[in-house]
């Protein structure tokens, strides 16, 4: 099985940490297609100083591949699995590199939103984590509203689709809660953590000729970002209360 593990973001923290975990389950991509960030993704960085975000955000569009590679040394892997560059996970370049190395599955992590074509050329062949039980928990803050509402907190790995959050189901697994968080970005940490880890489970259930994923019902239940007032109600239930 042929696999290309696509990364938007620096090869440091989930990013190395979702390479180990396909590498230790047996599942080493073949190549990493590296999309370096954005103007739009460095201006809503929310640790960069606003001047840097605005400087950095007007010329990086502009700047060739070869430059971007000097600028962002730091965050780019490390590795002897060969790595492609790229602007744009949607691009003409990306498409021909992805096309040219045709892996069977694709491991996406913060690359952006997935263009139609992409989607449509390596149909039910992407990959992406979903910390939360489909499809009751579509959307964003879904381990926030699992903690909220006492529900049970899910890993998924699902197929991409068109629309968000509604390919196909791999891979699901009933993740274990946090008993004693320090605050609620500790409890968004684990459970995606969690999540990651089952990317070699599903690889290993699409290695079987025999599987077949579940496809979703077609239901209305995409969660909406958690207001501040809720988050603070949550804060008091799963945090202060330790």
């Amino acid at each position: 099985m042929k696999t290309a593990f696509c990364i938007g973001r620096g090869f440091k923290g989930k990013g190395a940490g979702i390479y180990r975990y396909l590498s230790d389950g047996g599942f080493t991509p073949d190549f990493i297609l590296f999309v370096f960030p954005s103007s739009k993704r460095i201006l809503n960085h929310p640790s960069l100083p606003g001047i840097v975000k605005k400087l950095a955000s007007g010329v990086i569009d502009f700047m060739p591949v070869a430059v971007l590679k000097l600028l962002f040394f730091p965050l780019l892997p490390k590795v002897k699995t060969p790595v492609y560059y790229v602007k744009d996970i949607n691009s003409d370049d990306s498409l021909k590199i992805l096309d040219s190395m045709n892996p069977d599955y694709l491991v996406v992590f913060s690359c952006g939103i997935i263009g139609k074509e992409l989607i449509s050329k390596f149909h039910k062949r992407i990959l992406s984590a979903h910390a939360g039980k489909l499809p009751e928990f579509r959307g964003v803050s879904n381990v926030e509203w699992a903690y909220s509402e006492d529900k049970e907190l899910y890993g998924t790995i699902q197929l991409l689709d068109a629309k968000v959050d509604a390919g196909d189901i791999v891979y699901e697994e009933n993740l274990q809660k946090l008993s004693s968080p320090a605050n609620i970005n500790e409890i968004r940490e684990d459970a995606f953590d969690k999540t990651f880890q089952l990317f070699p489970k599903a690889l290993k259930c699409l290695s079987d000729p025999q599987f077949t994923p579940a496809a979703q019902p077609d239901v209305k239940t995409t969660r909406y970002k958690m207001h501040p007032f809720f988050l603070d109600l949550l804060k008091k239930k799963v945090v202060q209360k330790n």
